[in-house]
């Protein structure tokens, strides 16, 4: 019976060791952190697509920045398919690389809500 008791004991400290080490806590913050961004990012886009702009709207558009992917990128593959076709039809040499761009687009009524829409990010050579 003293055996059976140790090896309880033995699990319940174990678990309990695992329960209070960071990184489990880490991933339910992590997890939680998504459900709540995926909400908020739903939230914005079904104000985005209700929302009705009148009267003096003031608008403004601005490139946030750019980055590299390969040409394999899952992501992308469809532009980088078509961008690919285009070079190679015009004769020039499909790069290793392609620049994704950024953008974003506001606009407002004057002194009423913030509208903001971001494009599917642009891909070029």
């Amino acid at each position: 019976m003293k055996m059976e008791r140790k090896h309880i004991s033995f699990q319940h400290n174990h678990v309990q060791q695992f329960l209070h080490t960071p990184h489990v806590f880490l991933l339910q913050a992590d997890h939680l952190i998504a459900i709540l961004r995926k909400k908020e990012s739903d939230a914005g886009r079904r104000f985005c697509q209700e929302a009705h702009l009148k009267g003096n709207v003031e608008m403004d558009g601005t490139s946030l920045g750019k980055f590299y992917v390969r040409s394999t990128s899952a992501t992308f593959q469809n532009q980088i398919r078509s961008l690919t076709t285009r070079l190679h039809r015009a004769g020039k040499a499909i790069p290793s690389s392609f620049e994704v761009h950024v953008m974003v687009l506001g606009a407002c009524e004057r002194g009423g809500k913030v509208i903001v829409w971001g494009p599917d990010c642009k891909v070029s050579a």
